[in-house]
């Protein structure tokens, strides 16, 4: 699964309230180190509806790490706003173990970052 195709889907994980499905598109040292998962995604994430998204091209930061922006249209109290935001995600054979033969897993944190 490339970059994208891996954001896409935490975001429709995301979309659907999930937590079992978004973590695993999430970073795998993310997931290692977060005891509250649930709680995370539980008091952030999914407290807002995602109406829709629309990805960009991934932007190369380093080595087995990519940018990518992202417009987010959300629905929160009956109201509906839209900005972009920027997702870094990366690519991991374990945590703390960047590798290109790893997997790309997105950092939930990163997502909150706008432009």
């Amino acid at each position: 699964m490339n970059e994208k195709e891996t954001l896409e889907s935490f975001l429709d994980a995301w979309r659907m309230k999930d937590t079992k499905e978004i973590l695993k598109y999430c970073q795998k040292t993310w997931v290692s180190e977060r005891k509250d998962k649930r709680a995370f995604f539980n008091t952030t994430l999914f407290k807002i509806n995602v109406v829709s998204y629309d990805i960009q091209e991934p932007v190369p930061f380093a080595e087995n790490v990519v940018d990518i922006d992202f417009k987010l249209t959300l629905a929160f109290d009956g109201n509906e706003t839209t900005s972009t935001h920027i997702a870094r995600l990366i690519k991991e054979s374990a945590p703390y173990h960047p590798d290109k033969a790893g997997r790309w897993g997105v950092n939930p944190v990163s997502i909150q970052r706008t432009k």
